[in-house]
């Protein structure tokens, strides 16, 4: 084994720095890419929610469009919270 001496220890320092310096700032950069790809999931799933509430109203509105009168019905009972004779309606809080 090669003992090291002062010219030694020299040349070590001089490439062992440069590359632990490399390392931790590609630590702190694969960390923010991992908040990027997931904050992107979150996004992807936001947006395939959104898309699926944009197709309900498009069918919604096609049916309101049409004149359907069922339809009509079911939106005046959603909007104004309207009930049918007889018909209780039941609301749960997730308050304790």
């Amino acid at each position: 084994m090669r003992r090291l001496t002062p010219k030694n220890k020299l040349y070590f320092i001089a490439l062992a720095l440069p590359v632990a310096l490399a390392f931790f700032w590609s630590g702190r950069d694969a960390v923010q890419l991992v908040k990027n790809l997931r904050k992107i999931q979150s996004l992807d799933r936001l947006i395939e929610a959104r898309l699926a509430e944009k197709k309900i109203l498009e069918e919604e509105l096609a049916l309101l469009e049409k004149g359907d009168k069922a339809s009509w019905k079911q939106v005046y009972r959603q909007e104004a919270f309207a009930l049918l004779p007889n018909e209780i309606e039941y609301r749960f809080s997730d308050k304790e």
